[in-house]
């Protein structure tokens, strides 16, 4: 029985060694000197904040029709233009535009476009994703999104490539019709061939960015637009001022400023107040805003920024602020609240308020990821099936060596295969030696009689 035992403890040892190598410390031959920890097809990768960022917007994009994804939770259901607009703003401002996939997002584009007829005049604008079976004669179409699109083009240097000289005049009808010339508003877009009555400073900044980039703002009345605007300002205590509406202040007053700011049109607006309001929000001792949120301080530093005012803020701390909102365990994307999974929205927001403080610098320091994104899609197009083996070079400089492996579910199943085999290895060897310890005389009477 101490043989079986020995054996036993041998054979429990080496399935150890095992189940130990597959967890264990990886070395990397494809960066020297670079550590990896792979668990459940996961690695821990030593990286840069930047590179970290840029590798979870890339993974954003979807394989299944090119746009992007507001996080990688769940399966794969598609992209849309407004987690479209903020990948891909936030990489313009890391100058890591031409990383993405480009010929799949223009799929998409492609595919979001629609075109139709309101009362004769001709008319065209974007989807929030694509709709293959979409009404034209009751168009649902949203100016927002179609804004949004339009400035993800503007950014990827693909605007005037995709906006012709018809879809131009489209859009400019589209943006137009909703126009309220005696509020000097702009409605939302159409439902069911209808107009939607929802109105407020959203609205209005995404019309006016859209006219701006289509070269069409004397076509709306600057100063109306601007009495639109400030009929949204409310003042507290004589002494505060924000941009308000039912829906709350923070994007509110953020876009009120931005559409003012393109329409040349800061003059209005109480300055000093504005300014005291985004004081106040401001924690100065931590750097943050004193409801900790990722989303007030994007509001915060866009209107400082754009009135000329961040000097006021305790920068250093400021940029500690926001970098503890980076997603460390999980992609290395940013996510609000913390420990919720990284997404575009969070994502974006960091990084304006870094470029607002010209802090982007500070991305450029070491980080760790524990778990890293899958790589980005190869350029196949949307809904076709991968391609088999490795995707092919899209001439891109994103690194994708630290990216899960392609045969993981392969190597979790055959993990197990091989413990399951060991053991019954280890049973069967057992068996045996029981087997001869019990006949042991009967051999050996059986030995000395061959020797005869």
């Amino acid at each position: 029985m101490k043989l079986i035992s020995f054996i036993t403890i041998f054979l429990l040892f080496c399935s150890f060694m095992s189940i130990s190598n597959h967890y264990v410390l990886l070395f990397d031959g494809r960066k020297s000197g670079q550590f990896s920890f792979s668990s459940r097809g996961y690695r821990s990768i030593n990286t840069t904040r930047e590179k970290a960022l840029i590798d979870f917007l890339l993974a954003l994009q979807s394989a299944n029709n090119g746009g992007f994804r507001e996080n990688l939770k769940g399966s794969d259901d598609g992209g849309d233009a407004v987690s479209s607009y903020e990948v891909i703003r936030a990489l313009y401002l890391l100058n890591s535009s031409g990383m993405m996939n480009m010929q799949l997002f223009m799929h998409y584009v492609e595919d979001s476009w629609v075109e139709w007829e309101q009362d004769g005049v001709p008319m065209g604008g974007f989807l929030l994703f694509p709709i293959s079976d979409w009404d034209s004669k009751n168009p649902s179409v949203e100016m927002t999104v179609t804004s949004d699109l339009l400035a993800a083009l503007w950014y990827l240097g693909k605007f005037n490539e995709f906006i012709d000289n018809d879809r131009r005049d489209r859009i400019i009808n589209f943006i137009v019709s909703l126009y309220d010339e005696e509020t000097g508003e702009f409605y939302v877009g159409y439902d069911d061939g209808q107009i939607n009555s929802i109105t407020g400073t959203p609205e209005i900044w995404r019309a006016v960015r859209a006219l701006y980039m289509l070269n069409a703002l004397d076509l709306i009345d600057a100063n109306k637009v601007s009495q639109g605007i400030m009929k949204y300002y409310k003042t507290y205590n004589e002494t505060y001022g924000v941009f308000e509406d039912e829906f709350g202040w923070v994007k509110q007053t953020k876009d009120a400023i931005k559409a003012l700011y393109l329409l040349g049109k800061l003059d209005v607006v109480p300055v000093d107040k504005v300014v005291n309001a985004m004081k106040l929000v401001y924690d100065n001792s931590t750097g943050g805003t004193t409801d900790n949120n990722l989303d007030t301080m994007d509001t915060v530093l866009t209107v400082l920024y754009l009135l000329n005012k961040t000097s006021l803020i305790n920068r250093n701390e400021t940029i500690k602020w926001i970098l503890a909102w980076q997603n460390s365990y999980k992609y290395g994307g940013f996510s609000f609240p913390i420990n919720d999974d990284p997404n575009s929205y969070s994502s974006l927001c960091a990084i304006e308020e870094l470029y607002y403080i010209n802090a982007l610098s500070a991305l450029k320091e070491g980080f760790i990821v524990k778990l890293s994104p899958s790589p980005p899609p190869s350029n196949s197009a949307p809904n076709e099936p991968p391609p088999i083996g490795n995707p092919p070079d899209t001439g891109s400089n994103n690194d994708n060596s630290n990216n899960p492996p392609s045969n993981q579910n392969f190597d979790n199943y055959g993990f197990i295969l091989g413990i399951l085999i060991i053991l019954g290895i280890v049973m069967i060897i057992a068996s045996v030696i029981k087997l001869v310890e019990k006949n042991w005389k009967h051999v050996r009477r059986l030995i000395r009689l061959s020797r005869i």
